[in-house]
C-alpha cells in the first residue's frame, strides 16, 4: 500500500482519498494508531461525503478502543450512503447507540450518562 502511495507521489498527483484511508488502515493495524487516526482524517477532509473513508476511520478507531468515535463516523457515513453494505456490515457488528435516556438533553449530559449506565446495567445477565 505504501509503495502505491509513493507512486501518486512520485508522479505529483494527490494520492486518492480511499487509497489514503486504506494506507491509514495498514497504518493502525501495524500499532501506529495515533499516525493513523490523522492520514484518514486527511482523507476524510479531502472527500467529506465518502462512506468508504468514513468506513476505515471507524475501524482505525475500533483499533483504538474509541467505540464512541467509531460510531459516529459510521454514522456519518450511512448519512452519506445509507445502504452502503461494507458501512452497514460493520455496524451490525459493533451495535447500534441508544438514543439518550432524556431526550431533551444532550447525550453528554451528566445525568443522561448516569441513566444511560443504569439502563445499559439492567439489561447484563447476572453472574
Amino acid at each position: 500500500m505504501f509503495a502505491v502511495c509513493e507512486r501518486f507521489s512520485a508522479a505529483d498527483e494527490p494520492v486518492p482519498p480511499t487509497v489514503l484511508a486504506v494506507y491509514a488502515l495498514c497504518l493502525a493495524r501495524d500499532g501506529k494508531r495515533k499516525e493513523a487516526i490523522e492520514t484518514c482524517r486527511i482523507a476524510v477532509k479531502r472527500d467529506p461525503k465518502n462512506p468508504t473513508c468514513r468506513m476505515y476511520l471507524a475501524k482505525i478507531y475500533l483499533l483504538a478502543n474509541s467505540r464512541r468515535k467509531a460510531i459516529e463516523e459510521m454514522e456519518r457515513g450511512l448519512s452519506f450512503s445509507p445502504g452502503h453494505p461494507e458501512l452497514t456490515k460493520l455496524q451490525d457488528e459493533v451495535g447500534k447507540r441508544k438514543p439518550p435516556v432524556l431526550k431533551f438533553l444532550s447525550r453528554d449530559n451528566p445525568l443522561n450518562v448516569k441513566l444511560g449506565k443504569a439502563r445499559a446495567g439492567k439489561r447484563r445477565p447476572s453472574a
